[in-house]
């Protein structure tokens, strides 16, 4: 049995839709994720660090900020080079060796730490954590908005620079897949390290 045009067309679209939904799901679960954490937070655990070189829990939801501020940009103009070369997604989307290796590396539970940049480690002393989560809140919007503006395109075959390591290179989909799986690593990081 052969399946038409328009029905294909909307098995493809709907596979793409799914994923994306997806994704925003695992954004909309890690923003209440966060917001519980820091309901949970007695008077010194935002800033308490479970051990002298481990971030506290306020460290580590700002570090998610500068993930988010970094990726955003980059993503922006993933998209816009596709729409400009006309790169049409044909859907489902798959992530490349890079990005699937890095999203076992990242997902909890941690089985290797490893060290981040200068640039992505909180520096100044922490905002009240009513402002540090407001940015958080925001920044998921404006990745869950990028989501938006990504669908309908080959986000597999567009290439993206990690903002962690520029000469590492991942297609779309696969960034888009490594923002959640961060932010699971680092809130559980956080939830552990309230209980150490």
């Amino acid at each position: 049995m052969r399946i038409g045009w328009p029905a294909l067309y909307s098995v493809t679209m709907n596979a793409m839709t799914t994923q994306l939904e997806a994704l925003e799901a695992e954004l909309d679960e890690a923003t209440a994720r966060a917001h519980r954490l820091v309901e949970s937070l007695g008077a010194d655990g935002w800033t308490r660090r479970p051990a002298p070189e481990r971030w506290s829990a306020g460290e580590q939801i700002v570090h998610l900020n500068l993930a988010s501020q970094a990726y955003l940009p980059l993503l922006r103009d993933a998209v816009a080079r596709g729409r400009e070369q006309g790169l049409v997604g044909e859907g489902p989307y798959r992530r490349d060796f890079l990005g699937w290796l890095l999203g076992r590396m990242t997902e909890p539970p941690v089985r290797l730490r490893v060290k981040t940049t200068a640039q992505f480690i909180p520096q100044a002393a922490l905002a009240p954590p009513e402002e540090v989560m407001r940015d958080f809140d925001a920044l998921q919007g404006e990745v869950k908005a990028v989501l938006r503006e990504a669908r309908g395109l080959a986000l597999d075959r567009i290439k993206v620079h990690s903002p962690f390591d520029p000469r590492l290179r991942y297609n779309v989909y696969s960034a888009l897949r490594l923002i959640p799986a961060h932010q699971r690593h680092h809130l559980w990081l956080a939830e552990r390290g309230l209980l150490s």
